[in-house]
This record gives C-alpha cells, sequence and structure tokens, in this order.
C-alpha cells in the first residue's frame, strides 16, 4: 500500500509536534506523551506494528523514568557501533528514524531502540 501525501503530512506534523514539544518542557510535559499517543495511534491506522510498538514503548519509558537514555548498540555493515550524531539526543535521534522509516537501515535502527526498550 503506498502511502498517500496526506498520510506523509499528518506523520510529519505529528513528528515535528513531538519533538518541539520536548524542546520547550522536556520529558516532564505531559504534552508530550499524548502527542507520542497520537503517534502511536497514526501507526496503528497505517497498520506498522514495529512503529505503533515503538512509540508504545517509547511513551512508557518516558513516563517511568522522565527521561530517555535509550542507546542500543547498532552496527553497520562493517561491524561498526553506529553512534548518535553529536549535538541529538537519543530521543531525537529515534523520531528521525521514525520519520524516516520507509529507509531499511534506519527500520533496522528503529528494531534495535525496540530490542533495548523491550528490555525495560
Amino acid at each position: 500500500m503506498m502511502k498517500t501525501t496526506v498520510q506523509e503530512n499528518q506523520k510529519e506534523k505529528l513528528i515535528d509536534a513531538v519533538l518541539k514539544e520536548y524542546q520547550k518542557n522536556g520529558f516532564e510535559s505531559e504534552k508530550l506523551i499524548e502527542l507520542l499517543k497520537e503517534l502511536r495511534e497514526y501507526f496503528l491506522a497505517q497498520e506498522n506494528p514495529l512503529l505503533t510498538k515503538t512509540c508504545r514503548l517509547v511513551y512508557e519509558y518516558i513516563e517511568q523514568n522522565k527521561d530517555f537514555d535509550v542507546v542500543p548498540e547498532i552496527e553497520d555493515e562493517e561491524g561498526e557501533i553506529l553512534e548518535i550524531p553529536e549535538g541529538t539526543t537519543p530521543f531525537e535521534y529515534l523520531m528521525e528514524l521514525i520519520r524516516h522509516s520507509d529507509n531499511k537501515f534506519n527500520i533496522e535502527e528503529i528494531k534495535a531502540f525496540r530490542s533495548e526498550l523491550q528490555g525495560y
């Protein structure tokens, strides 16, 4: 099923809103949790189980810890450990992976975050 431009725009707007709220109010924000739940509902409607579950695990982790310090060890094709770009938090990085989840390498990283979150 091809995603329509309207669906992509909705995803972009939700992710933008999540990141804006995070940058403004951090992890203490109830609105951040609400926006992540909206994003989860979006992926549920898109029938995307990976992103639906990842969003749920993210907001549950934030609710419990008032933080998001999850950094899975992800290896690239050469066996090098991928690092989150400097100046980017793990939360921002994951949101950008989700934004560009049509990229197969991003899907692998999202799966690593999901697996790491399932361990908590």
